[in-house]
């Protein structure tokens, strides 16, 4: 893959400049990757050797399209049920969209 239209992007998003109507696109895509970046690192930090990258990406992938901060609560009550083997908010709220 490319990288270059959307690495071009982040200077623009990091100064606040206005971007172009037509890169709207990369830039979500650059925000989103970033924060499941800083999340998959957030998860391997405080799960240690207990981080799974396929139960880290079921739980990103298991809710569809959401708000990067609902998951980022997801992905917290994932790191939560893992550290204390206790069903959270990411439990209730499978259940809640499984029906």
């Amino acid at each position: 893959m490319n990288w270059q239209p959307y690495i071009a992007v982040v200077p623009a998003i990091l100064t606040g400049k206005p971007v172009v109507k037509g890169m709207r696109l990369a830039v979500e895509f650059v925000l989103g990757m970033l924060k499941l970046l800083k999340l998959r690192t957030h998860a391997e930090r405080e799960l240690g050797p207990r981080f799974s990258l396929k139960e880290f990406h079921d739980t990103v992938l298991r809710h569809g399209a959401v708000p990067l901060d609902i998951l980022e609560n997801l992905v917290n009550e994932w790191i939560a049920e893992k550290r204390l083997d206790k069903p959270g908010f990411a439990a209730v709220f499978r259940r809640l969209h499984s029906r």
